[in-house]
């Protein structure tokens, strides 16, 4: 084989392993960088800045900070179209239908609160409007879960689930849900 043929074909070689269309990365050039992962059909996640996706219809996408169990997951959300967004702590990708989870639906009928060991309730006092941004912080530190939108402390929860580096998102009802913003600052106990 002539060396010019071998380098080729290596080189292709190369280019398709580190072809993976189904993973995008936030926060490319800051320590807090997000590694994203679509879990649905590629169309339905479409990053469109460094820190920001849109979702779909019923999109779905997996984000963590590698490594990083404790954070505050900070989100800037616009629901574009449709009802609402869904946000999954304490889950993982593998196995995500079946693994223990807390959900945190925010929608314009309000926040509700699901998962496992917990009996869904709803926040009627606070909801989302249409085209209007809202700020969603997610404290994910060790068995302590607060979720507060736009200031306002919708949930404040003791959880023995595991704490995991990663939470899902998933826009509700053929919704499409601008998220921009996006950090997974590390909890720092002072």
């Amino acid at each position: 084989m002539k060396p010019i043929n071998f380098i080729l074909i290596l080189a292709i070689s190369i280019i398709a392993l580190s072809c993976t269309p189904d993973e995008f990365t936030l926060n490319k050039k800051t320590p807090g960088q997000i590694d994203g992962l679509i879990m649905t059909s590629l169309e339905s996640v479409d990053q469109y800045a460094d820190n920001a996706i849109i979702l779909n219809e019923n999109g779905l996408a997996a984000m963590r900070r590698y490594g990083l169990t404790q954070f505050i997951g900070d989100f800037t959300v616009k629901i574009q179209q449709g009802e609402g967004v869904r946000f999954s702590i304490r889950s993982a990708c593998n196995e995500y239908d079946n693994h223990p989870v807390i959900n945190f639906d925010y929608t314009t009928k309000g926040c509700i609160f699901s998962g496992t060991g917990l009996k869904e309730f709803l926040v009627d006092s606070v909801k989302a409007l249409r085209n209007s941004p809202s700020r969603i912080k997610i404290y994910n530190l060790g068995k302590n879960i607060t979720v507060t939108v736009n200031c306002d402390t919708v949930y404040n929860t003791k959880t023995e689930l595991p704490a995991t580096e990663f939470i899902m998102v998933k826009s509700l009802n053929n919704s499409r849900i601008q998220l921009s913003g996006i950090s997974f600052e590390e909890f720092e106990d002072k």
